[in-house]
């Protein structure tokens, strides 16, 4: 992460272009996108020297929803990472628990309604 941290602008700007566009940063994206190409199982264990470290690396690089053996998935892992070194990590307050309850909230407040011990058997209901 640390080579990146103060690239992380010119990142940030370059991930939220169009796939195809003449990169404005092309040297330290190409080194970002190479390590991003890794699986996270191989990007860990080059990267971090401890289980705690890897292991953290895993769970962020998981968000992809991607097996963690699979070619890119640890670029979800650098992007999250990255953002939460600059940026810091978005933590709410009161745990997660928070986000849920202001999701429901706001359906409710739209008319929805939660459900639960309900089978669905087809989208429409």
């Amino acid at each position: 992460m640390k080579p990146f941290v103060p690239h992380w602008e010119n990142l940030a700007n370059e991930f939220l272009q169009p796939m195809l566009h003449l990169p404005r940063h092309p040297l330290i994206l190409a080194h970002f996108g190479i390590l991003g190409l890794c699986p996270t199982t191989l990007l860990a264990k080059f990267l971090f020297k401890n289980e705690p470290a890897r292991a953290l690396f895993a769970g962020i690089a998981a968000h992809s929803f991607l097996p963690l053996e699979a070619p890119v998935s640890s670029a979800f892992g650098l992007v999250l990472g990255l953002a939460g070194h600059v940026v810091g990590w978005p933590i709410p307050r009161g745990g997660s628990q928070q986000i849920t309850n202001a999701l429901a909230a706001y359906l409710r407040q739209i008319g929805g309604k939660i459900e639960t011990e309900h089978r669905v058997d087809d989208l429409n209901e």
